[in-house]
């Protein structure tokens, strides 16, 4: 395998198509610092099948595409090609060249890859389209490939000492060539976990289906016993019923009859009630007449007795009334008499005591005379005296007043001086406090208008994000709902497609193992041609495999073609010969071959002359005309096979024809004995003496209709996959949109609380720039308060003060004044004391003579007015008296006077009372005479509406008993219709019921007993029966069905799991010896190698886990010249990249890769390891072909071709080649 040439078209920076040669030898590729170097060897990656884009220095596959310039647009896609060459004989080709590389039908392999914008990628192998599956298995085990030893990457040559044991183990792997059977071990072990799991799932099933299968055919049983009775029940209940049916409906005839003469009695009833009852109306208004007429007698009786009862009361009253006031006119003339006589006693006493009270008042006037003389004088002494004290307490009063009204004088001043000192100080201190509260007012009002500011500006943005909070919340939820909705959708689909994925995978390797077809062709195709790849490529399969049938016709097709489904088909008649013998050799059976080639190569299918034309008028058509071949098949096979195939089908379906049913089989196979015919159902009928059919579940599982399962599974799996990817994409979009939703929802959320914060923040500065405001403010206007009150005080201090000082100086003069006046008064006030008591003494003696006389005047007057009290009295009492005896007087005169009125009224009413009592008494008998009549017509009606309520009632009976009887037949009708279908009025109707139904009225109770005890019976044995599943006879049948299919199914599995396991113990065993073999020879090249790069020291190779063949990790121990051995790790970098150009070597020396690409990895050497490199790599270019991107000038001297790399246009890169290798001839010719 040899690389031809490289075309890049639209790959990163190769915009135009570019296309690299290259030789045997050294290739080189040089250029300044990003001009596109390094995308050669990511176009080698890429065309090789690498998926991952970091590896390809990008974040998504569009990268790879030219992203455009400043003079170039972008391209719409990316294609690199990989024009290999490779040898024809496998015998001279590269070491791990497989047989796939010499099965290319040229010399040149072109791998193309190509990249659209939109997502798309294909694969091309020769310009056909392939899978990437086969890229990889080109370059399998060949060291070359997307993830092989013989690209290395800028930077990556030191990371072959640095990456894991487990990872450097893949290199050997690809040495020892088993990267083949790594793969093919990994799938036979997912093949094998996935049998594992459709064995259990299976076996699973299988004993589900045991209990199922028990249970059921318990009842199956149960069932069969239970339609046997109830079949045998009904028919005997139905006799029955129509028995009652008829017995209902006679009853029902009589009740009508019986029903429509009790309706005519009640009409005759009705009408004699409701004539009574007019008459009784009648009466009953001529009875109310009178009994009116009465009522207003008798109240006109009462009235006039009422009024004669009152007017006599009155009358009684009056004469009590003027005996009363006789009485008391006696009494008050008696009474008058003894007052006169009593009046005359009182008037001479009274002249008595106005006698002496005349006397005792002459002296007690003396007495006072005296008194008031000598009180006079006393008072007057005593006013003198008072005036004299009230003198001095005046002037001492006056002198303490003045005294304290100077002291107070001498205080107020001391006050006003020493206030006016503090109000100044106050003054002073108030117009400092005022400067500071400006200065406040004015930084607090500029505060409050800023914080007022911000704290506007706040809320409205957070009123703007809680909305947009709002708005993303309402769509977060619509999202939630529709993603809820898709991954019900997506796990939906998901497990429809596992299921159908399932259920397909297991038809196709039925179909694959033939499954179903005789143990001679089951042989063939599962152990005789897996031996023999050139058997196995001229077997194209069974005839079961390619048919297509109509469907409704697979049954049909399946019966017809019974003989032929299982025939093998191949290319020539020598393999049959081959095949037999094998099978015979196998003692596997046998099995029928058909030559396709030469039998396309025979003449035409011979058909008959003609078909008759009543066959035609009696069948569906031709059953070749609804069976054919399968579309791709016939074109992979080509004209010849597919034309042996057909004449195949037209051999056996020529004389089959398709027919609706049996019978007209039946007949036409009789009439037309050349000829078969064959129904939808499978029964086949030929010659009129065969017949071919029978259950069909002999057929489940057949070869044609299995084909048409798979390929309705096929189109439901591909249109679940396009559904399921849909559906994922729109999950997946949703999801996305859900999370940068839930993302960009807590940042706002997040931001709104910070400005909430930062609001409240703002709100409580303002609120403190307020206060403090408000609070300098009240300050202010308090200082000024303060101002011009001390300035008040100040003056008004000032005032008061001056006053003081005069006041002050006029009270010391007042004070000196009355302290003399007070002296002298003092002393005229003890004379006057003493002379006012003597008079005083006087006067005592004076007042005890007048309390003397005045007592007894008091006691006379008394005296004199209780006499005049009681003389007034009683003439008061005289004149009550008078008056009382006139009213009496009156009151005696008017009353005769009404009695005589009252005795007149009386008589009146009397007369009026007997002549109302006589005709109350008339107009009573007239009412009770029309009451008795009013009574016995109403006992008429009674009896009328008794007869009335009979009739009704037996009527009402009757109808009753009529819907009870039609309820019953209903019920009946409606319980039989519901338990069996049938309906009673047309079933009674039918002959032979009705000759049942006069059996049973005909036969003796004991008979009827005897049939009826049979009922209760098969009724109690069903009713032990318990509940019934009816349909457990077809399920039973399907679950035996389907336990059988899956019995076969779990055998299949077991086998297969074994030929798994075999082959993977295979595979095992192989790998571990080349792989033991591989290492071993590549860490003999590796301690050789080592110390040649070094120019000393010593390295080798050891497995990490020996035990494990299959898993061991491969470590380096390396120990450069003149250093201790120490971890990979601690070397230098240079070391690290010639210990990795050692291993590299080492493996070429061992398995040489076709080609090698390495990019810079000269980069970490020195001049003196450059050289030894160069030598190394000039030794291994006569085996392999390399390809070296570098910037050292000594190595490019190695190369025979050399490439460069320049950007004539920005962003868009170039190829310039030199023939090295040419030039140097020249040169050394000249």
């Amino acid at each position: 395998m040899r690389i031809r040439k490289l075309e890049l078209t639209g790959f990163k920076s190769f915009k135009d198509k570019t296309v690299i040669h290259y030789d045997d030898g050294i290739t080189g590729i040089v250029g300044p610092n990003g001009c596109g170097k390094s995308n050669v060897v990511d176009a080698f990656f890429w065309v090789m099948g690498e998926q991952n884009a970091r590896l390809l220095r990008g974040t998504a596959m569009d990268d790879l595409i030219f992203s455009g310039s400043d003079k170039s647009p972008p391209a719409s896609f990316a294609e690199v090609t990989l024009v290999l060459d490779l040898p024809g004989d496998l015998s001279h080709a590269p070491a791990g060249a497989s047989a796939a590389d010499t099965g290319t039908p040229t010399r040149e392999v072109a791998i193309t890859r190509k990249l659209y914008r939109t997502g798309e990628s294909e694969y091309f192998l020769n310009k056909t389209p392939c899978r990437l599956k086969d890229i990889q298995e080109l370059f399998m085990d060949t060291g070359a490939g997307a993830r092989g030893y013989s690209i290395i990457q800028q930077g990556q040559i030191a990371k072959i000492v640095q990456m894991k044991p487990e990872d450097r183990r893949t290199m050997i792997e690809e040495v020892a060539g088993i990267m083949k059977y790594k793969a093919r071990r990994k799938e036979s072990m997912r093949k094998l976990e996935g049998t594992q799991q459709n064995l259990l799932r299976v076996t699973d099933v299988i004993s589900e289906l045991d209990g199922q299968k028990r249970m059921m055919e318990r009842q199956a049983e149960k069932a069969r016993k239970y339609k046997e009775w109830k079949d045998k029940l009904q028919d005997i209940e139905l006799r029955f019923n129509a028995l009652k049916w008829e017995d209902f409906s006679g009853r029902m005839g009589a009740l009508e009859r019986e029903i429509e003469d009790l309706s005519a009695r009640e009409l005759a009833a009705t009408t004699a009630r409701e004539t009574a009852e007019n008459q009784v109306t009648a009466k009953r208004a001529e009875a109310t007449h009178a009994q009116n007429v009465a009522d207003e007698c008798r109240n006109k009786f009462f009235r006039l007795g009422n009024e004669l009862n009152s007017s006599e009361t009155e009358h009684k009253f009056a004469e009590k009334t003027r005996e009363d006031a006789q009485i008391a006119l006696t009494q008050l003339e008696a009474d008058a008499a003894s007052e006169e006589a009593l009046l005359a006693s009182l008037r001479a006493q009274n002249e008595n005591l106005q006698m002496e009270a005349s006397t005792i008042l002459e002296s007690f006037q003396a007495a006072e005379s005296r008194l008031h003389d000598r009180e006079q004088a006393a008072q007057e002494h005593r006013s003198l005296t008072e005036g004299l004290e009230r003198d001095s307490e005046a002037k001492r009063k006056a002198l303490f007043s003045a005294q304290s009204e100077l002291d107070r004088s001498r205080n107020q001043v001391t006050f006003a001086e020493r206030r006016l000192q503090e109000i100044s100080e106050e003054m002073a201190r108030l117009s400092t406090l005022k400067a500071e509260r400006d200065a406040s007012v004015a930084e607090s009002l500029s505060l409050k208008n800023q914080a007022s500011q911000q704290l506007t500006e706040a809320r409205a943005r957070g009123e703007e994000t809680r909305q947009t909070i709002s708005r993303i919340t309402q769509h977060l939820s619509e999202t939630r709902q529709s993603l809820e909705a898709g991954r019900k959708t997506l796990s939906r689909l998901g497990s429809d497609q596992a299921r159908l994925a399932t259920t397909l995978g297991t038809l196709e390797d039925q179909k694959r193992r033939h499954e179903g077809s005789s143990a001679g062709v089951k042989a063939v195709f599962q152990r005789i041609l897996p031996q023999n790849d050139a058997w196995k490529q001229n077997v194209l399969g069974t005839l079961a495999d390619f048919l297509r049938v109509e469907k409704g016709f697979e049954v049909a097709a399946e019966t017809a073609l019974r003989q032929v489904l299982d025939t093998v088909l191949t290319r020539n008649a020598e393999l049959q010969l081959d095949l037999a013998s094998a099978l015979k050799q196998d003692s596997s059976g046998r099995a029928t071959f058909v030559d396709l080639a030469s039998l396309g190569k025979n003449g035409p299918v011979t058909t008959p002359d003609g078909i008759p034309e009543e066959i035609l008028g009696h069948v569906l058509g031709s059953l070749r005309s609804y069976v054919n071949l399968q579309d791709q098949w016939a074109r992979d096979v080509g004209h010849e096979l597919e034309l042996g195939a057909r004449k195949l089908l037209e051999l056996y379906l020529q004389n089959v024809f398709v027919v609706e049913d049996r019978a007209a089989a039946h007949r036409l196979a009789a009439q037309h004995a050349k000829f078969s015919f064959v129904t939808r159902d499978g029964e086949l009928f030929a010659g009129g003496w065969l017949l071919e059919g029978g259950d069909l579940s002999s057929v489940s599982g057949s070869y044609v209709g299995r084909n048409r399962e798979i390929e309705d599974l096929r189109t439901q799996v591909g249109s679940l996959d396009a559904e399921l990817s849909s559906a994922q994409r729109d999950v997946g979009q949703l999801e996305n949109l859900l999370a940068e939703k839930e993302t960009e929802k807590r940042a706002l959320e997040e931001d709104l609380r910070n400005q909430q914060a930062r609001i409240s923040h703002i709100a409580s500065e303002e609120a403190g720039a307020s206060s403090r405001l408000q609070e300098a403010e009240r300050s202010l206007a308090q200082i000024a308060s303060d101002v011009a009150r001390r300035e008040q005080d100040r003056q008004r201090i000032a005032e008061e003060e001056s006053q003081a000082r005069a006041r002050a100086l006029e009270l010391e003069g007042q004070v000196a004044e009355l302290d003399l006046t007070q002296t002298a008064l003092v002393a005229e006030l003890a004379a006057a004391r003493a002379s006012s008591e003597s008079l005083q003494q006087q006067v005592v003696e004076a007042r005890v003579q007048f309390s003397e006389r005045r007592s007894a005047k008091d006691t006379i007057e008394r005296r004199v007015q209780e006499a005049s009290q009681q003389l007034q009295q009683h003439e008061g009492r005289r004149r009550h008296l008078a008056d009382q005896m006139a009213r009496r007087q009156g009151e005696l005169e008017s009353t005769s006077s009404r009695i005589v009125t009252l005795l007149e009224t009386i008589e009146r009413l009397r007369a009026q009372v007997v002549e109302a009592d006589g005709q109350h008494r008339q107009s009573r008998h007239r009412f009770d005479e029309l009451q008795h009549e009013l009574d016995q017509q109403m006992n008429a009606v009674q009896e009328e509406s008794k007869v009335e309520r009979e009739v009704k009632d037996l009527l009402a009976s009757r109808r009753l008993d009529m819907e009870r009887a039609h309820a019953e037949r209903e019920g009946l009708s409606l319980n039989t219709f519901e338990r069996y279908g049938v309906t009673l009025a047309e079933y009674s109707l039918l002959p032979e019921v009705i000759d049942q139904v006069q059996l049973l009225r005909g036969a003796g109770d004991e008979h009827v007993n005897e049939i009826q005890n049979e009922v209760n019976y098969l009724k109690e044995k069903i009713r032990k029966l318990g509940e019934v599943n009816t349909g457990a006879i077809e399920e039973y049948d399907a679950i035996v069905t389907r336990w059988n299919f899956l019995s076969a199914e779990k055998a299949d599995l077991e086998k297969s799991m074994a030929d798994l396991q075999s082959t993977v113990d295979r595979i095992n065993k192989v790998s571990k010896e080349r792989f033991i073999r591989a290492f071993e020879e590549v860490n003999t090249h590796f301690r050789r190698v080592f110390p040649v790069i070094f120019g000393g020291g010593h390295a080798h190779l050891t497995l990490t886990n020996p035990e494990d063949l299959l898993e061991t990790g491969v470590d380096i121990t390396a120990q450069p010249p003149g250093k201790k051995p120490q971890n990979i790790n601690l070397l230098s970098g240079g070391e690290k990249t010639l210990t990795a150009i050692s291993l590299l070597f080492a493996i070429f020396l061992v398995k040489p890769s076709p080609f090698c690409l390495l990019d810079e990895v000269d980069a970490p050497l020195d001049d003196a390891n450059i050289g030894r490199f160069n030598a190394l790599l000039k030794e291994m270019a006569k085996r392999s072909q390399f390809i070296i991107i570098t910037h050292n000038k000594r190595t490019m001297e190695l190369n025979d071709k050399l490439y460069g790399v320049t950007m004539e246009d920005a962003g868009v890169s170039k190829m310039v080649s030199i023939q090295l290798t040419a030039a140097q001839g020249a040169e050394a010719t000249a």
